[in-house]
């Protein structure tokens, strides 16, 4: 999608703006890259990995589309780099670049306890 590689140029340029939209502090320094994890083979957008070990990992999708199971994709990709690195903390946001690209989550699936209603993002720690 045209969006997902507008968006990947950007967070490419820099990286830190991810700590802008979790409302991180300033400290560490985060580098971007997209991933592909052989056991499943699924794609993830972006994924953020701080230098320093204490800070999240960001697991990010960007959404430029309507799709009805966006949510359990997103989730499997957290879980999938949650299992790549057991011991960091992972975070999933999930980026919809239009409202109404967002579905309804299914039941069991909630965001977070950080929502920005503005951009309709919803972060997830893992």
């Amino acid at each position: 999608m045209k969006t997902d590689h507008a968006l990947a140029e950007l967070f490419a340029h820099d990286p830190d703006l991810i700590k802008v939209i979790l409302g991180l502090g300033p400290e560490g320094r985060y580098r971007m890259f997209s991933d592909v994890v052989k056991e499943v083979e699924r794609r993830l957008d972006a994924v953020f990995i701080a230098e320093e070990e204490n800070l999240p990992i960001v697991v990010s999708e960007f959404q430029g589309y309507d799709e009805e199971t966006i949510y359990y994709r997103w989730l499997t990709k957290i879980g999938l780099i949650g299992t790549r690195y057991p011991r960091r903390e992972i975070y999933g946001v999930l980026l919809f670049i239009l409202p109404e690209h967002a579905p309804r989550p299914s039941r069991g699936i909630e965001s977070g306890d950080r929502v920005s209603p503005s951009s309709r993002s919803s972060i997830l720690p893992w």
